[in-house]
């Protein structure tokens, strides 16, 4: 059996514990939630949970209004379209 990890396993893990630990933390995607490791964060906390569709650009704009309120908020995608 192959015990070995990609990084966005650990992201997923991470983040889903950062959301237990503090109800102001928020996950936003452009539909990319199985890839990045999202599902168990929508699922556990999903009025938490933001996918915008692919739109990254739209992303990174919700980020920044929700940030404005108080939120703290970790934009997942891949690198290629979010530069």
């Amino acid at each position: 059996m192959n015990n070995f990890k990609l990084q966005r396993d650990y992201f997923g893990e991470a983040l889903l514990e950062l959301g237990k630990a503090n109800s102001r933390v928020l996950a936003l995607t452009a539909d990319l939630e199985s890839s990045l490791r999202l599902t168990d964060f929508r699922q556990k906390y999903p009025d938490r949970f933001f996918s915008v569709g692919v739109a990254e650009q739209n992303l990174v704009g919700v980020a920044v209004g929700l940030s404005l309120e108080g939120f703290i908020h970790f934009c997942a995608s891949f690198d290629v379209f979010l530069t």
